[in-house]
């Protein structure tokens, strides 16, 4: 509805205000995307850039076993493939980053199917869904 009446008035702005506010739009979009904890963020991957080969794979290796813990105790989708495929918790506790040809894949089918209920996390902040353009075929939704 909003964004029905915002582009009505868009349409019947002169040229300058359109420009103004898209130029507002832009600027909204800038500190939605670079605020919060973008800036800790992007000194942290500066420190992580001086790293040697081996603190690179440690880092990696733990900050995979969070996401694959955190996967498989609060998404339903994955608790379930994970099980199937003969994982459990402790598997996750000492995996490694050899060990992910042993991962089952996530077929586009399965996030058409499940991407607005069961591949969501528990835990998860509020969000909005998002479309992909389906450029390579048909689009999806994907919660950001």
């Amino acid at each position: 509805m909003l964004e029905t009446i915002l582009r009505y008035f868009y349409k019947i702005l002169p040229v300058f205000l359109q420009n103004f506010g898209i130029s507002l739009y832009g600027f909204y979009w800038k500190k939605r995307r670079n605020s919060g904890a973008f800036y800790s963020q992007i000194q942290k991957f500066s420190q992580r850039e001086q790293s040697s080969s081996e603190d690179w794979i440690t880092y990696q290796t733990k900050e995979l076993r969070k996401l694959l813990i955190h996967s498989f105790t609060n998404v339903p989708f994955y608790k379930k493939k994970y099980t199937q495929a003969g994982f459990k918790l402790e598997d996750f506790e000492n995996f490694y980053l050899k060990d992910l040809k042993k991962l089952p894949f996530l077929e586009k089918k399965d996030l058409r199917e499940f991407g607005d209920n069961d591949l969501l996390s528990n835990n998860r902040e509020a969000g909005s869904f998002f479309s992909s353009s389906g450029s390579t075929g048909t689009p999806i939704q994907v919660f950001f």
